[in-house]
This record gives C-alpha cells, structure tokens and sequence, in this order.
C-alpha cells in the first residue's frame, strides 16, 4: 500500500504558504503599528521555519508512505524501512485540540526504540521528551493529508501487527 499526498492537498500546502507571507508582509508594511511589525516579523520566521517542510511534501516525486509485506517506510520519519519483526504494536491516539479538531495518528511502538531514535539527527531526538510528556510514542504516523487516509491504512496495518489498546 502507498500513501501519497492529494493534488488537492499539495495546492492547499502552497496556498497557505503564500497566504502567511502575503499576511506578514501587509502587517509589516501597510501603515504599520510597532505590533504589526512584530507580528508580521512573527509571522516571516514562522514562514522560514515551516517553508522547507512544506515544500519537500508539494515537491514529493514518490509515495511518502509504502506499507508491505516488508514493513513500513514513512519517508516523514526519516530512519528508512521498519521491519515488522521490529514492531512490537501499533495504536491509535487522537491530536489537536478544540479549534482545530482531533484527528487520529498511528503510534508504532518499537522493539529498540533506541535504534531508530539513533538514526535520527539530534534537533530532532530533542522533541522525544515532550512526545512523551504528551503521551505519544515518538514515532507516529499523521495520516490526515495522505490518501488513501487513516481507516484503510489502520486495517491494513492490522494484518501484520497488533493492536495495543491501552496506549
């Protein structure tokens, strides 16, 4: 199975990049107070931080999630391809808040976490402590923007491992 991102999802990614840069540069510029050049300078950093994200995923050639008989390679995790026999179990757990909706991500829960965290460059095992203060398994999968979506990757995820219920 090959999760990609929709046609559709990719021109909402780029939308709301040039949305954020034209809102910025209009609180900066256009008769501005000392807190609209604050938040527009807010709103230029938020840009260059989230800008080379967004457009690894508008500019992906290749699926950013194949699951197999092999195991599972999301490309968004970035340690390559995660044998079944290193899955100990996956779950569900909602994220987001009352503005934005819950939406459900798939928690894999590693044999040697430990292995995989290490392929992983230090800025980014620096965010394993509060995945954790959240109660999320650092290695999970948010679905919402791939086809062909969360219910039939979960199904079809459940034919190799099992479910943990009481994460």
């Amino acid at each position: 199975m090959e999760c990609r991102i929709s046609g559709l999802q990719r021109a909402k990614l780029a939308a709301s990049l040039v949305l954020i840069l034209a809102a910025a540069l209009f609180a900066m510029l256009h008769d501005p107070t000392r807190m609209d050049r604050i938040v527009g300078a807010l709103g230029i950093a938020v840009l260059v931080v989230i800008t080379p994200f967004a457009l690894q995923q508008v500019f992906r050639s290749g699926p950013t999630l194949t699951i197999s008989d092999a195991g599972i390679d999301d490309q968004r995790l970035g340690v390559g391809l995660i044998p079944w026999r290193d899955v100990a179990a996956i779950s569900v757990v909602r994220l987001g808040n009352s503005v934005s909706g819950r939406f459900p991500v798939i928690e894999l829960h590693l044999k040697d976490e430990a292995a995989y965290l290490r392929k992983w460059p230090i800025w980014r095992r620096a965010g394993v402590p509060l995945a954790r203060a959240m109660g999320t398994a650092p290695f999970n999968m948010n679905l919402a923007w791939l086809t062909p979506g969360f219910a039939l990757v979960f199904e079809y995820m459940k034919k190799y491992v099992e479910v943990r219920q009481d994460a």
